[in-house]
């Protein structure tokens, strides 16, 4: 049992490599107040969205009762994303019935208002086959669930809706918010504060500063893997860590430096992505 007390996060106080018990998101790009366990030795540390989720809820995408549970010391796929992730769990606990959902994409409602579009969002229970994400632009053969307007042709799938719409970056003292850019962002050229490679910013979403116009890829942000959580294993000997410090390492697969805040580490080997990872089993 962990006593937590509520404190206001500055953005200072933690290494890069500490995420959230719960969601798994890194607690260096989270803007709000967290709550932190009172024992000075344990670091167990919730944002303050995840200490009010209910232990038992209805989801808009599933008929029977889901439940609140620790993914322990490895990691599930959601059913409704199709990523994988740490930290906690929504599982329907009917006979027969495996249905699981991180808690990102269960906190996500009907209907809802996306700072990217001016009109409610509303669910639909087929896959992206047959329109494309119009965050991502991907058309996905695998079950990713999506929510469309009913007044134009805009759809999100689960993966972009649950997207932080604030984070913090480090090199700005501003709060970083979640744009789609328009018409007027297709104008010029802008460039990843991070990787400083090209944003398309009328066909993607993006992190933008609003003051100092510092634009940042969302992958470059968050990672390519944003709710794996370190010390957590995948199998087969494979442990995630937290890639924090000054030296990126090589990635074994791809031979690209590790960009992202975690890696994929057995025997000395490293892997920058879950996709890296996977194209070496194969």
């Amino acid at each position: 049992m962990h006593h937590l007390k509520l404190n206001e996060y500055d953005g200072t106080g933690f290494n890069g490599s500490e995420h959230y018990k719960i969601c798994a998101i890194p607690i260096r790009n989270h803007i709000g107040n967290i709550y932190k366990c009172t024992q000075w030795n344990c670091n167990f540390i919730l944002h303050e969205t995840c200490a009010y989720l209910p232990r038992k809820m209805w989801y808009m995408l599933h008929p029977h009762l889901l439940e609140l549970q620790a993914c322990g010391t490895g990691s599930e796929i959601c059913d409704v994303c199709a990523r994988k992730f740490c930290g906690f769990v929504y599982t329907c606990n009917e006979m027969d019935c495996r249905f699981e959902i991180d808690v990102s994409c269960a906190s996500v409602s009907e209907p809802f208002i996306h700072t990217s579009h001016p009109h409610p969002l509303f669910c639909t229970s087929t896959s992206m086959d047959e329109k494309a994400c119009s965050g991502c632009k991907r058309r996905e053969i695998y079950n990713r669930k999506k929510m469309e307007c009913i007044e134009c042709d805009f759809a999100l799938c689960l993966r972009c809706i649950s997207l932080p719409s604030k984070v913090r970056y480090k090199q700005d003292r501003h709060p970083l918010v979640l744009e789609s850019g328009g018409e007027e962002a297709k104008d010029g050229s802008w460039w990843c504060k991070i990787c400083e490679g090209k944003l398309n910013l009328g066909e993607e979403l993006y992190y933008t500063c609003e003051i100092c116009r510092v634009t940042i890829h969302l992958h470059c942000i968050l990672g390519k893997d944003p709710l794996m959580m370190p010390g957590r294993y995948l199998g087969e000997g494979f442990e995630v860590e937290a890639n924090s410090s000054c030296f990126r390492p090589f990635s074994f697969q791809c031979g690209r430096r590790c960009p992202s805040p975690v890696c994929f580490k057995k025997n000395g080997e490293v892997f920058c992505t879950l996709r890296c990872l996977w194209n070496f089993r194969m």
